[in-house]
């Protein structure tokens, strides 16, 4: 049975505001303790999944943003190396609202 991955969320009023991408003190600390996790393991990748709400303009695309800017902070200013770290981002449904304005981070072990 293969590793089970960690996952962590940047969630609530906190994680982003309505059509931004740009990544606050909220999701730095989560994406803090992925660094951390990576660095720790040099085996394993990280997976940062970007949502936005069916009602921000241009969802799709701002979903994606918030994921490559997460994957960017952890490149830049982090130090692991973006090869380790897939991006993937969803648009939820309006009846989400503030659920949809987050993002997860997750750790995947090797194997």
């Amino acid at each position: 049975m293969p590793p089970q991955a960690k996952v962590q969320s940047c969630t609530g009023k906190g994680a982003f505001r309505q059509n931004s991408a740009s990544v606050n003190n909220v999701c730095k600390r989560i994406l803090d303790d992925l660094a951390t996790s990576l660095q720790n393991d040099p085996n394993a990748r990280g997976v940062v999944t970007g949502y936005a709400d069916a009602k921000e303009r241009k969802a799709d695309k701002l979903a994606a943003d918030r994921a490559a800017n997460a994957k960017k902070y952890l490149s830049e200013k982090k130090g692991v190396s973006d090869s380790r770290i897939d991006t993937r981002s969803k648009t939820g449904t309006a009846a989400q609202a503030v659920d949809n304005l987050t993002l997860d981070a997750a750790v995947v072990p090797a194997g």
